[in-house]
């Protein structure tokens, strides 16, 4: 998948997140995004599938309609260790503005040994990005319910050329029967990103202002 030039990012006041996109030739400014919160999903690694993680951002709507869901990037595994694959997560996070990542994850936390060297590696790296749970993680269905309608109404955008897109165009009725998640790495690493949108939906906030100091002459 193609991904965008992202060349700055910014926090804005509302807490929004605001993308400066260039054209790659030239390092002309092109674009500004905004989305209201960018998250990502991860796919953990399989005896038939390799990791995976993907980038989505939720875009400022327009009045009170909700603003459309983009991929913005992906990966997936092509080395024989993981510490590659961090690396490369850790990157496109920056460059994307994502610090959220959801990933499926044991009742107890500190089972989950990706979680723990993944913790440690970000530590060396001096990185913000975190890892939280998918709650939905075990219900490859209820995410792929909840993609289909999106990419058929327009609300979720997946570029055509994305492997997420590829993997929903040929999965079929009998490829569900028999842990999906397992081998539809791409389809389970949106799921968890785009199911955390529908758990803890994303809210524009209003600017946070000070309040003025009291007028000490008036005492």
């Amino acid at each position: 998948m193609q991904v965008l030039n992202v060349t700055a990012t910014k926090s804005l006041k509302d807490q929004t997140i605001e993308l400066t996109v260039s054209d790659p030739p030239t390092g002309k400014e092109i674009a500004m995004k905004r989305y209201v919160d960018i998250r990502g999903g991860i796919s953990w690694p399989t005896p038939y599938a390799q990791a995976y993680f993907c980038i989505l951002g939720q875009e400022v709507g327009h009045e009170e309609s909700e603003g459309k869901r983009v991929l913005l990037a992906e990966h997936e595994d092509s080395s024989s260790y993981l510490d590659k694959f961090y690396e490369r997560l850790i990157v496109v996070a920056a460059q994307m503005g994502c610090r959220k990542f959801y990933a499926a994850m044991p009742e107890d936390r500190q089972d989950c040994g990706y979680l723990n060297d993944f913790t440690q590696y970000a530590r060396k790296q001096k990185s913000s990005v975190t890892l939280h749970d998918a709650e939905d993680a075990d219900d490859f269905l209820l995410g792929l319910n909840r993609i289909r309608p999106g990419t058929h109404k327009g609300s979720l955008i997946l570029p055509e050329d994305s492997l997420v897109r590829e993997q929903l165009s040929s999965i079929t009725a009998q490829d569900l029967e028999d842990k999906p998640g397992d081998k539809y790495n791409a389809i389970n690493g949106l799921c968890h990103a785009l199911g955390s949108f529908f758990r803890y939906p994303a809210v524009k906030r209003k600017p946070h202002r000070m309040s003025p100091p009291p007028n000490w002459r008036a005492f």
